[in-house]
């Protein structure tokens, strides 16, 4: 995309007091600005772990963040491999939302191979998914005792203006939390 974001007068003005270049955006070096932004993203998420639940051991802190790692890093600037591995968050909560089985797999390996995947819990796509069956499918091909499901219209009813309200959806709403429920009994606690 041609399109630098942000790209306001005060986001380049901190930058190029923070690190010295003075470049228009016609001249700015993309890469490095880049870079300067996703250092920022780290920074706020340090911070947060550090000043908003300091004296809060108790309280585990959690990143949603994109499928891939690779791709976090490189086209959304969530450096989420560094926050886990350096210990800024304790957990990393992929959103691998997806129908394809094979790319959900592959998406959690690529996180299994570069942070420790008890600090992976996967997010699940049921909104994707027709019925139960593939949501349960993921969840077993990820840890079935940690992974989080998206979204909440998907499994109960909502004031979400665009949930599908006819008797046969809403049915498969209520299929969907027992199977869950089932699964869940199943695999323990």
């Amino acid at each position: 995309s041609s399109k630098l974001y942000p790209g306001d007068a005060r986001s380049l003005s901190l930058y190029a007091r923070m690190v010295g270049d003075r470049a228009t955006i016609g001249q700015l070096n993309r890469t490095k600005y880049r870079e300067w932004i996703r250092d920022r993203i780290t920074t706020l998420v340090e911070r947060i772990g550090e000043e908003a639940l300091e004296d809060h051991d108790d309280v585990v802190y959690s990143a949603a963040v994109w499928r891939r790692p690779d791709l976090a890093k490189n086209q959304y600037l969530q450096d989420a491999q560094r926050w886990v591995n350096e210990g800024m968050v304790d957990l990393v909560m992929p959103m691998v939302y997806t129908d394809n089985d094979a790319q959900y797999t592959g998406d959690l390996d690529a996180w299994y191979s570069v942070v420790d995947r008890q600090r992976v819990v996967p997010g699940i796509g049921a909104y994707k998914h027709k019925g139960a069956n593939q949501t349960l499918t993921q969840a077993s091909l990820g840890h079935p005792r940690r992974f989080v499901l998206f979204a909440y219209s998907t499994l109960f009813e909502s004031v979400n203006p665009g949930q599908p309200q006819t008797p046969e959806q809403a049915r498969d709403r209520e299929q969907k939390r027992e199977a869950l429920a089932q699964f869940i009994e199943r695999v323990g606690n």
